[in-house]
């Protein structure tokens, strides 16, 4: 322990995840210092959370978005005080999820003040941890040059950004012409009025973006391709979940006919994929290393959009726009890339199909353990487990 009478527990990642597990630590009751180090922007917001667009909306009604796993009513209750027409299955605006998470650290805050918990906020980046030498605890390295002694280190670093697809002239990467990241904030300011933009992927993601470029006046139809060019499906009612097998007891193909049979029994795919929620880290846990990586190599691209699926009110909007021609979605990967006139010719070639295709365009191209550790449900779950084991 450090000279401080209670410990010092340093959480790296300011987004969901970090401010879930600051939250749960400050609520425990105990003594506690909890140092949450942010790299940029306010606490709580990360990747997900940042945008001000108010079609980003949450892909889960407010029933199952409590960021506190022993509270599920949490979040409603604060919405729903802030806003009378926000009820369990409202799909909420992320911004306003924002919002939430910086007033539950506030709360967890106040909460925890009387028993001698305090939360302390950095902006700074983690360059490096040293263990210290036969004791718990690190020395957290800033890119700045100063240090910080920790009993105990939590990363809560969220998601990675995917690698850039393979492709022949990728040096095209570099340029100004290709924004990797559109949540960084000012990403899309790049892009000109009339000019024509590529999307890379086809989830939940590329949704929003084609949304916030279609408001911009760019060039339509919007163009989307990834390797099987599936949309994440909408959510609607329920029928009640069926039982499901204890994990371990079937393969992969046992779980693929498990699906498909009971999704037709019932009627109601989405019943099926929900009844697996809770078991889907033990499912995931109790494969065989060759069934993950053929789950990984011929199913996650349905599963994805089976289980992340999107608000009804957004899936709308991206119908509308396929109906009306001004968002084409496809199923290919690219190829080649070609710098021309200040812009870039792109050749894709389509699923199935032997010779490539060539789409000129002037905009940028926008872009385990427990296998389910995505979403708010799950995520609260380990972000409270951290917080047992840290304090007990």
């Amino acid at each position: 322990m450090s000279a401080e009478t209670s410990p010092v527990i340093v959480v790296i990642g300011g987004g969901f995840s970090g401010a879930a597990v600051a939250a749960q630590l400050l609520r425990r009751g105990r003594p506690v210092h909890v140092v949450l180090v942010n790299r940029f922007g306010p606490i709580g917001r990360g990747v997900a959370y940042r945008t001000r667009i108010e079609a980003h909306v949450l892909n889960v009604p407010a029933a199952g978005m409590s960021a506190l796993a022993d509270e599920p009513d949490h979040f409603v209750r604060w919405a729903s005080a802030r806003d009378g027409a926000i009820g369990p299955a409202t799909f909420v605006s992320r911004r306003i999820y924002g919002e939430y998470l910086e007033a539950l650290l506030r709360e967890s805050e106040s909460a925890g003040a009387a028993r001698g918990a305090r939360l302390e906020r950095v902006v700074g980046e983690v360059r490096d941890l040293e263990p210290r030498a036969g004791a718990p605890g690190a020395t957290v390295l800033f890119a700045d040059g100063s240090r910080r002694e920790a009993d105990r280190v939590v990363l809560a670093l969220g998601n990675y950004s995917p690698n850039d697809p393979p492709a022949e002239g990728a040096e095209f990467y570099a340029t100004e012409r290709y924004v990797r990241d559109p949540w960084i904030r000012g990403a899309l300011d790049v892009i000109r009025e009339g000019e024509a933009v590529l999307l890379l992927g086809t989830g939940l993601t590329m949704m929003d973006i084609a949304l916030d470029l279609a408001s911009r006046g760019t060039a339509l139809p919007i163009r989307a391709v990834s390797r099987h060019g599936l949309l994440p499906h909408g959510h609607a009612p329920a029928a009640a979940s069926p039982p499901v097998p204890p994990p371990g007891e079937l393969s992969l193909r046992g779980w693929t006919r498990w699906v498909r049979r009971r999704a037709l029994e019932t009627g109601d795919w989405r019943a099926v994929v929900g009844a697996l929620r809770e078991s889907t880290p033990s499912i995931w846990q109790g494969l065989s290393e060759e069934d993950r990586s053929r789950f990984l190599r011929h199913l996650r691209p349905w599963w994805d959009v089976h289980r992340h699926r999107a608000a009804p009110a957004t899936r709308a909007a991206i119908a509308a726009m396929v109906d009306h021609g001004e968002l084409q979605v496809r199923a290919a990967r690219v190829v080649r890339y070609e710098m021309e006139n200040g812009g870039v010719r792109v050749h894709v070639r389509p699923r199935g199909a032997e010779k490539t295709e060539t789409i000129f365009l002037v905009g940028p191209l926008l872009k385990a353990r427990f296998w389910e550790a995505t979403a708010v449900p799950e995520l609260r779950r380990h972000a409270r487990g951290v917080a047992e084991r840290l304090l007990p």
